[in-house]
């Protein structure tokens, strides 16, 4: 299963303005499930010349992972890595991951292109 997602690009600095929006580098945002009247405004943003708004839908998908499996307990809680954040990007076997905490819970996503092979390994532990 893919997620529907954008990615926000601020050319002046700003913010997404979204609660869901990840920040994932300077002045980039990833939005995963975005709102209608959200992706309205960004889009009227970067006709404007704004910003960039950036499809990527299909790009991340969810991995489910119990916080307590041996795969995260090897290496280190998933808390860790994102301390004050909402988002934290590294790699996992091999493969990009990004760790992000919504709604008080952490999910774990993978590129898609990445997923069968993250699965195959954590199926090994």
């Amino acid at each position: 299963m893919s997620l529907s997602a954008c990615e926000w690009v601020d050319f002046d600095g700003g913010d997404a303005n979204s609660d869901l929006a990840l920040a994932i580098a300077p002045a980039r945002w990833l939005v995963v499930a975005p709102q209608e009247a959200w992706l309205a405004e960004r889009t009227q943003a970067a006709l404007a010349g704004l910003g960039a708004l950036i499809d990527v839908s299909g790009r991340w998908v969810p991995v489910e992972i119990a916080p307590d499996s041996p795969a995260l307990s090897a290496a280190a809680p998933l808390e860790l890595y994102l301390r004050d954040r909402d988002v934290a990007a590294l790699w996992m076997f091999d493969c990009p991951v990004l760790i992000v905490r919504c709604n008080g819970e952490i999910r774990l996503l993978v590129e898609a292109s990445y997923a069968h092979s993250l699965r195959a390994m954590l199926a090994r532990l």
